[in-house]
């Protein structure tokens, strides 16, 4: 009986693992496409550096090799959090958080 439990948690924890790393599979391939991954970074006069240009965003203000964010609330940049402070560190830049 333990053999048979023991047996059916591996396969649950698999399972979770699984579901897991396909929900941030599924996150990170979301910022791909709704961020400029390869463009220019974002800066915010009160959040410092802030990820990249969101694709098709009339809030950010292009200033030569910067955009500046001049929209009142930066939501897709939270709710991209981890993959944005990611792009910023990738890029040699230093998150100040918001």
């Amino acid at each position: 009986m333990n053999a048979v439990l023991r047996r059916s948690s591996r396969k649950s924890a698999k399972w979770c693992a699984l579901a897991l790393a396909g929900l941030a599979s599924v996150h990170f391939l979301m910022f791909c496409y709704r961020f400029d991954v390869l463009g220019d970074p974002v800066i915010s006069r009160e959040h410092g550096w802030i990820g990249p240009y969101i694709r098709g965003d009339r809030h950010t203000i292009d200033a030569g090799k910067v955009g500046v964010y001049e929209g009142a609330y930066n939501t897709l940049y939270d709710s991209y959090s981890i993959p944005c402070r990611a792009w910023i560190w990738l890029n040699g830049l230093k998150y100040h958080g918001g």
